[in-house]
């Protein structure tokens, strides 16, 4: 159960990425605002994390997610921010030999 949802979230990511190409292209030529919702930081963090854990688990690569105890609510763009995150993301995994990712 936890594999299939992990594949649903990975899922759902190519369909968000493949969205993202399509509104970065909207966004160049100004017909697209970005969202402006309340969202929590970490639950966006842990996703993102929990979307590239295979890669570094594979690569031998521990993921550590460090936050404050006070956890507020931020105001963005969690799509947009995720996207982000898993770039830094897996370009850390890919770019780290030995080690971990914080």
């Amino acid at each position: 159960a936890e594999y299939l949802e992990l594949m649903m979230a990975c899922g759902s990511q190519i369909t968000n990425n493949v969205d993202f190409v399509l509104e970065h292209s909207r966004l160049e030529q100004k017909q697209v605002a970005l969202q402006q919702v309340s969202f929590s930081l970490t639950s966006v963090c842990q996703e993102a994390l929990t979307m590239v854990q295979h890669l570094a688990s594979r690569k031998g690569v521990r993921l550590e997610m460090k936050c404050p105890s006070v956890q507020p609510l931020v105001v963005g763009d969690p799509a947009r921010l995720k996207q982000a995150l898993l770039n830094l993301l897996t370009n850390s995994i890919k770019f780290t030999s030995q080690g971990s990712v914080t």
